[in-house]
């Protein structure tokens, strides 16, 4: 069963009646935390609710606020796109 808030944000969520997981907001709304089954995950948006960092998890963006790269541990994923904002191609700097 899912639970929401007042501003209709998922809050919990329960499972058997046991809770699994639950979610934190920040003034503007944006989730910066989770707790799912005893692992605790956090963020944090910028002023623009640009998310910075999610888990381990690191974005950077272009002026347009289109996401330009999210990097983990080592790993960096590039996007490009083209003036309409469209996604075209990304590219991975682990190659498979």
């Amino acid at each position: 069963m899912r639970y929401v808030d007042l501003a209709g944000r998922l809050e919990k969520v329960k499972e058997n009646d046991i809770l699994v997981g639950t979610y934190g907001f920040d003034a503007n709304s944006n989730r910066i935390s989770m707790l799912c089954v005893a692992t605790t995950i956090t963020g944090k948006a910028d002023d623009q609710d640009l998310l910075l960092t999610y888990s381990d998890n690191n974005y950077s963006y272009a002026e347009n606020g289109e996401t330009r790269a999210r990097s983990k541990q080592g790993r960096t994923r590039t996007f490009n796109y083209d003036v309409m904002g469209n996604l075209q191609t990304f590219t991975d700097s682990i190659k498979r």
